[in-house]
């Protein structure tokens, strides 16, 4: 009974877990063919227990289970949903080898099947996980700020950390005209000044730079490789963005996978001579019919930032109108104030 009993409460665990991952895939996901495979992975584990009869429920015995008054402080808090999806897949992977060990006892054909869902739990967190924590991440990133060493009044790493005074929520490494090492060089520093804070760091263009300082993710352009085989090359944990210049591209953007977009250049930049400035119509037409974070950019200032706001943003991406000033933190200040 005693094995019963702890079949019975492994059951219980594995199932609640598979609940509070099926609610988040329902009603935050809104994903139903997410939801539908959860629901299924729960009705197969039905099965599983329904073998064992009524033996595992009448071993139940909840009053004298010395478990329930035990606990730690990491179980009484979660930080984030994050925290919520890691300690529910945790729990019903751990429940399923419980119950997987103990039915080869007297039920091998029952422990195959259980280890098969262990598995296909790993899958599961995985294809949820990675992709929501991308999105938690970008979901409160606003000021985005683009450094190039020849566009800086300070070095790039000065800039970073008063960017990162300023509460930039990205950078971005943009080093068109220096050679591999010279750019390792500028964006080791970075990624050191950027250690342990919140601030997400993208490498433009530059996928092996991004590798050699292990960045959060790369921004491409139209010319640059697929988001899929980026994503092969650096790891699905990786951030991708995508530079649109129309609709179409944003709409191919979404379709393709990327995690963010810029749109742009909203007015006409010396960073981007041989592109046209798209206009304030663009950003409103974006904000209208795309469900990606989205970042306008070009030749925005503190001056006509509210403008932008004004159609539909909700976010920024700023050059020179942070990195060209002795006061870098009080311009990146200026900005998030006209965001919130």
């Amino acid at each position: 009974m005693d094995t019963f009993r702890l079949i019975d409460a492994n059951f219980n665990r594995c199932r609640e877990g598979l609940r509070v991952i099926e609610e988040f895939s329902r009603f935050i996901c809104n994903d139903s063919k997410l939801s539908l495979q959860i629901k299924n992975f729960r009705h197969t584990l039905q099965k599983f227990e329904n073998s064992y009869g009524l033996n595992s429920l009448r071993a139940r015995d909840t009053n004298n289970d010395i478990g329930t008054n035990i606990t730690v402080v990491s179980e009484t808090k979660r930080a984030n949903i994050n925290n919520v999806l890691t300690a529910s897949f945790k729990r019903i992977q751990e429940a399923l080898r419980v119950l997987e060990e103990y039915s080869k006892i007297d039920k091998p054909n029952i422990a195959k099947g259980l280890e098969d869902l262990r598995y296909k739990s790993y899958q599961l967190e995985k294809e949820i996980s990675l992709p929501f924590s991308k999105q938690c991440r970008l979901s409160s990133a606003k000021l985005y700020a683009l450094i190039t060493t020849d566009l800086c009044f300070h070095s790039p790493e000065k800039t970073a950390e008063l960017c990162l005074k300023g509460g930039v929520d990205i950078i971005q490494l943009r080093e068109k005209q220096l050679h591999d090492k010279g750019f390792l060089k500028i964006a080791k520093a970075v990624k050191k000044v950027l250690l342990g804070s919140n601030t997400i760091l993208i490498i433009n263009d530059n996928i092996p730079i991004a590798q050699a300082i292990d960045a959060d993710g790369v921004h491409l352009g139209q010319d640059d490789l697929p988001q899929k085989i980026v994503s092969k090359i650096l790891g699905e944990d990786k951030i991708i963005g995508r530079s649109t210049h129309s609709v179409a591209q944003a709409l191919k953007a979404q379709k393709e996978g990327a995690d963010y977009i810029g749109v742009g250049p909203v007015w006409e930049t010396n960073t981007k001579k041989h592109r046209r400035a798209v206009g304030l119509e663009l950003i409103k037409n974006v904000a209208q019919q795309t469900t990606l974070p989205f970042f306008p950019i070009g030749s925005i200032k503190t001056e006509n930032a509210k403008s932008v706001l004004q159609v539909g943003a909700t976010r920024l991406a700023v050059c020179t109108g942070i990195t060209n000033t002795k006061n870098v933190t009080a311009r990146c200040k200026a900005f998030n104030k006209i965001l919130k």
